[in-house]
């Protein structure tokens, strides 16, 4: 009873209004929603942390953080890195209810808005649509991943992701008998498997004291049997009949590729070395051919 009653202030631990830390480095979007039909959680306004792309070319990341955080942190300072360095675009979206935006958190009212954010990028802010990587950290893994599905991305990349939020129950919580009908945020990413053809890039600390390492190399494999079993019915319907279209489709191996990342755990991802091989890794990623 306890879990099942706290258990969105356990989902979704986060810094309030006045906690919020302001945007120094990005451009401070708001997009009004005042007047839209929402569910219940969205506030009037989304906001976000945005770094324009250096040319059309550049991949633009849209980027959801872990818990705890806010993109006045790690969304403005990543940004800034990714953009100065790289030339990448970088857009950080906030959760209602989190810091600089109001609302309350759920996994409805964060796909919606989500969901509203990635139509603003591509509509209003005009990116270019096959130059978008959907990018998300922890609990934002499950919302880059819903959006990838939803095919507003033509890459993926997850950061310690988790399967869902019920195996993490079982994880976290192991005398909890059958979390899954007690959760109402499940955010189930292995069950998206099937919806995901997109080269995607998953790093996850071995050392993860908080999301199983073995929950990411199983949405590793389970993306990689997606499209394994892909190409197989392509086969099968006789798409790959020439030789140039064999040579042109990227092959499953090279669309997945599982990053271990050694001795780090959830929360110093971007600290010290291991910053330096995500950004490695990164930039290998985006510049392959998809």
């Amino acid at each position: 009873g306890f879990l099942w009653y706290f258990q969105r202030s356990l989902i979704f631990p986060r810094p309030k209004k006045d906690q919020a830390m302001r945007i120094r480095h990005g451009s401070y979007i708001q997009v009004d929603v005042e007047k839209e039909n929402r569910p219940a959680g969205v506030g009037k306004r989304l906001v976000g942390c945005y770094f324009a792309p250096r040319s059309e070319d550049h991949w633009t990341l849209v980027f959801w953080h872990g818990n705890a955080d806010q993109i006045g942190n790690v969304g403005d300072i990543l940004g800034q890195h990714l953009n100065q360095e790289h030339g990448y675009g970088f857009l950080a979206v906030e959760y209602p209810g989190y810091a600089l935006c109001d609302g309350e958190p759920s996994e409805k009212s964060i796909i919606w808005s989500s969901d509203r954010m990635m139509q603003y990028i591509i509509h209003e802010l005009r990116l270019n649509p096959d130059r978008v990587c959907v990018f998300g950290q922890s609990i934002g893994t499950a919302v880059a991943a819903q959006m990838a599905a939803r095919g507003y991305a033509k890459k993926l990349i997850m950061l310690s992701p988790f399967t869902s939020i019920p195996a993490m129950c079982q994880a976290l919580f192991p005398f909890v008998p059958n979390p899954a009908i007690l959760i109402c945020d499940p955010f189930n990413t292995l069950a998206l498997a099937p919806h995901l053809n997109i080269p995607t890039l998953i790093l996850h600390g071995n050392r993860d004291e908080i999301v199983p390492f073995s929950q990411g190399q199983t949405l590793a494999k389970a993306f990689a049997l997606n499209h394994q079993q892909g190409e197989t019915q392509q086969q099968r319907n006789g798409t790959s009949s020439s030789a140039t279209q064999d040579q042109k489709r990227p092959q499953s191996k090279s669309n997945i590729r599982f990053i271990p990342l050694q001795g780090c755990g959830h929360n110093d991802t971007f600290a010290g070395p291991h910053f330096n091989t995500i950004l490695r890794e990164f930039k290998s990623f985006l510049s392959q051919q998809s």
